[in-house]
């Protein structure tokens, strides 16, 4: 994403375009909790707990043709790695685990 952030930065003709950076496939807000809670080992999500809002956020999918068209990008790194690798970051920077 960042190569994709700083892609977008650099182009000088892209004053007021929305250009959506992601992995472009869906993924449950519930699943990638639970894949970053599996990561850390700790932590209890209480899915259910709270009524959910008739306009909650079920999955994320970011449409990237436009970022693919405009700037040539594509992701490089899948969710799960991405997700480790900042997750490790951060246990080295901050200790937090």
């Amino acid at each position: 994403m960042i190569n994709g952030i700083l892609k977008v930065l650099r182009k000088k003709n892209l004053s007021g375009e929305i250009i959506n950076i992601g992995y472009g496939k869906p993924h449950e807000v519930r699943k990638v909790i639970l894949k970053i809670l599996n990561i850390i080992g700790l932590g209890k999500p209480h899915f259910g707990n709270i009524k959910l809002r008739k306009d909650e956020i079920i999955k994320l999918y970011p449409k990237i043709a436009k970022a693919r068209k405009l700037l040539n990008w594509t992701p490089k790194t899948r969710l799960l790695t991405g997700l480790k690798k900042t997750i490790n970051f951060y246990k080295k920077k901050i200790m937090l685990f």
